[in-house]
């Protein structure tokens, strides 16, 4: 009659089919994906993007912003105010260069909310030069 051994690998401790091992750790490394107000933070202030491109980033991180409610009662307002090409581009423009002229200074995380801060306050300062150019116009 034939005995049938268990074949054990050179190396490998005997105690079993589940026999303890030691071997090297995967050298994986996790880093987490930014945020999407992070990322428009970062295309707004990378140069890279054309106006068009610019705008359709803004315009989301805003709606982004608008979806998780962080304007409040000025929501409806920011929403409309998104759509003007104009204030857009100048809010951009404001946002872009408060963070080269005190980098670090803009929460990457609140990119869309601080975008919509502009938009109502450049709009205020519309309303405020129209009621002063038709009091200097009377």
């Amino acid at each position: 009659m034939t005995t049938i051994t268990a074949r054990q690998p050179k190396g490998i401790p005997v105690g079993g089919q589940f026999a303890a091992t030691t071997h090297a750790e995967p050298a994986a490394v996790l880093t987490a994906r930014p945020s999407f107000q992070a990322h428009a933070h970062a295309e707004l202030l990378s140069d890279r993007l054309n106006p068009l491109d610019e705008a359709r980033v803004a315009r989301s991180a805003i709606y982004d912003a608008l979806d998780r409610g962080e304007f409040g009662d000025a929501g409806a307002v920011v929403r409309d105010l998104r759509n003007d090409d104009r204030l857009l581009r100048l809010a951009i423009d404001r946002y872009v260069v408060a963070e080269h002229q005190d980098p670090g200074s803009a929460d990457p995380e609140g990119a869309g909310r601080r975008l919509g801060e502009h938009l109502i306050d450049l709009q205020n300062e519309d309303i405020e030069d129209g009621v002063y150019a038709l009091k200097d116009g009377r």
